[in-house]
């Protein structure tokens, strides 16, 4: 079960890392609202203050994801506003929730190969082509 789940794991991330560190990166879409433009975001503070729903998310927007913006303070004070680092991290977390998939899958179905093809059709599939263009 753990060869499983560490093959799809490290296929997912291959599948996806040179989308994430591609010479154009620049944050996207939604990124600018939720990154560049959050004041919330630029000053890491105590977590639990990320629990006020005035400072979950930017001001006027109506979006209350305290977790999310939490992860997004901590980058910002690791990382800066350099992209690349922030989609690195969101193509390892997509490849360990796929390797979670096929473990979860092989627990339940008994099926490894079931397991891998399950972990990489979630891995691969173009609907999470997100994870390495935006964040």
């Amino acid at each position: 079960m753990k060869r499983t789940a560490l093959l799809v794991g490290i296929l997912t991330v291959v599948v996806h890392l040179p989308t994430a560190v591609s010479t154009d990166a620049d944050f996207v879409y939604d990124d600018t609202r939720f990154i560049l433009l959050n004041p919330d975001v630029r000053d890491l503070r105590a977590p639990w203050d990320y629990l006020d729903p005035a400072t979950a998310g930017p001001a006027g927007t109506g979006i209350y994801r305290p977790l999310r913006t939490l992860s997004f303070a901590l980058d910002h004070a690791l990382f800066g506003t350099d992209v690349r680092p922030w989609r690195i991290e969101s193509v390892l977390l997509h490849g360990l929730a796929a390797a979670l998939l096929a473990v979860m899958l092989a627990t339940l179905t008994g099926s490894p190969a079931g397991a891998v093809i399950g972990g990489l059709v979630f891995g691969f599939h173009p609907a999470t082509a997100e994870v390495s263009s935006w964040l």
